[in-house]
């Protein structure tokens, strides 16, 4: 019901108003302020807990989004993302579920890169309880194909990489979630700094910290450094600015907002393993800090509303939680925030709400130590972009240890985390202790249906942290900054491993290429456009034999511009090739982005086997002055 509005011209109504609104107010209609709370979920990768966004007291956090979420919240010092690639973490907030329930793996596509369409998710479950629903896309992976978009009103995930930026930064995500907003405040109700009733659940992806070669400018319009800290600094003063923005239209109070790493950030002293299929606590442990709301309280206790209407009133509570916990468990958690009787979903299950530890110190955090509950992470990468025979690799952790559920031939499977912070050190194998949890971890394991990783090859392992670096040098990412270096002896050892993997001949040639050190090859396509004249060009056959020797677009273009005279129809053959090497050019950087961030990021077969076809013909020295040409324009064109 519709409560009538307040504004009116005359006395004689004004009185009729008065005694409409006591009548209503005993039939159920108070105000147009919410009685339940939104729920907001800021989801940010590669936020591991390593980066301490928590200030100390001694700092200044003024405009500080993560500090005043620190000041105002609970901290969950021990929080563990289920799986070290987005969607499958993303998909455990949004289900409640561990990936090996909720049928998300990896963000690849196929099965296990699709959420299984019989779980119910938060959204829906939101939906059907009179919830608005929301979800803006900070970039892949998190994309409408992963399934994820199940139960939200708007999934948006219209984004269009480029050359130059291939995500949405952190301001225009959250520009996106105000302007949907807009669409819920009312005039009317702005205009009395009032809210709608209707709650909402909203999720926003950050994906900064994977690109810091795409920089965002800061409040002066400077672009910032090419680095990680830079991005966070950004991510950081836009949560300020949206926390600022919620407090004036009072939805603050009112709001539960969530701050969580899907993943953590890869550590390089760790040479035997590819970052994203390390199970270590580099790349699990993350952050995850909760600003709780509370229940509608009556005028007269510590508010001045008028009587008959509600408002939410939030103690700041400052506190930190420091046992194991998943983000299997944070979805369970607004699950039953949202439907207390959803928790029946998860009977049975290794996950538990957080409620309790969201009322700050007390008893009930040493009964969470007693629990002993085993909290599990797992990667599907090596199935995902190795060999689909591979098993998925698992951790778990209990108490104070991690278990990696690897083959025989791994030492390093058992650690206690107690004495051993950085999981350097193994714990000896033949200990009689070592060996009885050993036997109850993969007992465990393999009742939930996981077998144990045999590991990848050294070769595997050299091809993955020299593409990372080589990568992430072309795109412009700073180092030191997430990249391995290339040292003289992995450059000689991919020279030599060259010869047998196709990846490295692709790669070795691009840096080539680079150096001046020699000139792309001529090919048969490449003898066939610059070889043919004006006469062959004209006979009947020549596009049929073009198109077999050259199988992608742009070449028949190339080969038009080049024996055109100046006018018409040369400028139409250059604008084709132009948009043609714009898509090219914006496939070949998603793939280069992905092999740069160690490819969690799905990105086709581009790069994987040889090099694109119009980027051999445009590396010729015949087409030097097109490639001048192509230059100009991309220099010329906006950002997307």
């Amino acid at each position: 019901m519709r409560c009538p509005d307040l504004y009116l011209p005359n006395f004689h109504l004004a009185l009729i108003w008065l005694f409409a609104v006591v009548l209503l107010g005993q039939t159920g209609c108070t105000s147009r302020a919410p009685t339940r709370p939104s729920y907001l979920i800021v989801a940010v990768d590669r936020l591991g807990v390593g980066f301490n966004v928590c200030p100390s007291e001694s700092d200044d956090a003024t405009g500080s989004g993560f500090g005043e979420i620190c000041r105002e919240g609970v901290r969950f010092t021990h929080a563990f993302t289920t799986s070290t690639l987005s969607a499958p973490a993303m998909g455990s907030i949004l289900t409640g579920h561990y990936p090996y329930r909720s049928g998300l793996r990896h963000n690849g596509r196929g099965e296990l890169g699709t959420l299984s369409a019989s779980v119910e998710t938060l959204a829906e479950t939101a939906l059907q309880k009179g919830y608005r629903t929301l979800f803006v896309s900070g970039g892949a992976p998190l994309l409408r194909r992963t399934g994820l978009h199940q139960g939200f009103e708007v999934f948006d995930d219209n984004i269009r990489p480029g050359p130059r930026r291939m995500h949405r930064p952190a301001r225009e995500v959250v520009e996106t979630f105000q302007r949907w907003l807009e669409g819920r405040l009312r005039l009317d109700d702005r205009s009395r700094n009032r809210t709608v009733s209707d709650p909402y659940l909203a999720v926003l992806h950050l994906a900064d910290l994977q690109v810091p070669w795409s920089p965002a400018p800061d409040e002066s319009g400077r672009t910032r450094e090419s680095t990680v800290r830079a991005q966070l600094e950004e991510i950081d003063e836009t949560l300020g600015r949206l926390w600022a923005y919620l407090r004036r239209n009072r939805l603050w109070d009112s709001t539960v907002i969530v701050v969580v790493g899907l993943q953590g950030e890869a550590s390089d002293t760790r040479l035997d393993e590819i970052p994203a299929l390390d199970l270590h606590s580099d790349m699990t442990h993350v952050t995850l800090l909760v600003k709780d709301a509370v229940s509608p309280v009556k005028p007269g206790r510590a508010t001045d509303l008028p009587t008959g209407q509600t408002d939410y009133k939030w103690a700041p509570k400052s506190s930190s939680f420091d046992v194991n916990v998943s983000l299997a468990d944070l979805g369970v958690t607004l699950f039953e925030r949202i439907s207390p009787r959803s928790l029946r979903m998860f009977e049975g299950e290794e996950v538990r709400s957080l409620a309790d530890a969201l009322k700050g110190p007390g008893e009930h955090l040493e009964e969470w130590r007693r629990s002993d509950r085993a909290i599990l992470s797992e990667s599907a990468w090596a199935r995902w972009q190795l060999d689909s025979s591979l098993p998925i690799r698992v951790a778990i952790r209990k108490g104070p240890y991690l278990y990696i559920h690897d083959g025989a031939k791994s030492s390093s499977s058992l650690y206690n985390t107690l004495t051993d912070a950085f999981e350097v050190s193994p714990l000896p194998r033949r200990n009689a202790r070592t060996i009885e949890l050993k036997s109850e971890f993969s007992e465990f394991a393999s009742s939930l249906g996981y077998q144990e990783f045999p590991g990848v090859s050294a070769q595997q392992l050299l091809e993955e942290r020299w593409a990372r670096a080589f990568f992430s040098i072309r795109l412009g990412i700073r180092a030191g900054e997430g990249a391995p270096h290339i040292n003289e002896t992995d450059q000689q050892r991919i020279e030599i491993s060259g010869e047998q993997s196709a990846h490295a001949r692709t790669w070795l040639t691009l840096q080539k290429w680079e150096s001046g050190i020699e000139d792309p090859a001529p090919n048969v396509c490449s003898q066939f456009v610059f070889g043919a004249n004006q006469a062959a060009m004209m006979s009947a056959g020549f596009e049929v034999e073009l198109l077999r020797v050259c199988p992608f677009r742009g070449a028949k273009e190339i080969a038009r511009w080049l024996r055109l005279p100046e006018g018409v129809e040369r400028a139409r053959a250059l604008d084709q090739i132009v948009r043609f090497d714009q898509q090219r050019l914006t496939g070949v950087r998603v793939a280069e982005a992905s092999h740069a961030l160690g490819r969690v990021w799905e990105t086709g077969m581009s790069r994987r086997r040889e090099l694109e076809g119009l980027e051999v013909l445009l590396a010729q020295p015949e087409a030097g002055r097109l490639r001048s040409q192509l230059m100009r324009r991309l220099r010329s064109q906006p950002e997307p």
